[in-house]
């Protein structure tokens, strides 16, 4: 049940944005295993340029954060040490002179879940 979050200092293309979201949602099903049916993708991008500051200078054209929230204790390091990578990779963002965080939240599972119930009360339902 993942929500991952993507912003942008520069605005896309609609046909962009939805590669993008295709993309993160299958990268995060075959390397962290999560059901594409509730995984869902957020971009942020302006209609016009923003601009974010590194140092207290302009930074570059384009600057992207992204973050992921999963059930803490759902994925091990490697799976997300592969996940980082692979989702850099497709931003562009490796070789960057300018920094471009991603992040993982992991929340417990008594803390979030959707549709009313928690994510350790759905391990509970029978299958």
């Amino acid at each position: 049940m993942p929500l991952i979050h993507l912003q942008r200092s520069e605005g896309l293309s609609a046909e962009m944005a939805d590669a993008i979201a295709e993309r993160l949602t299958g990268i995060t099903r075959d390397v962290l295993g999560k059901d594409p049916k509730v995984t869902v993708v957020r971009i942020d991008a302006p209609l016009h340029e923003s601009r974010l500051y590194v140092d207290a200078a302009t930074a570059g054209p384009t600057i992207c954060t992204l973050s992921i929230q999963i059930t803490a204790g759902s994925n091990t390091v490697e799976e997300k040490t592969s996940w980082l990578s692979e989702v850099a990779s497709l931003l562009e963002i490796k070789q960057s002179d300018v920094p471009n965080y991603i992040t993982i939240h992991e929340i417990p599972g008594a803390d979030w879940g959707f549709n009313g119930l928690s994510q350790t009360s759905r391990k509970e339902l029978p299958k």
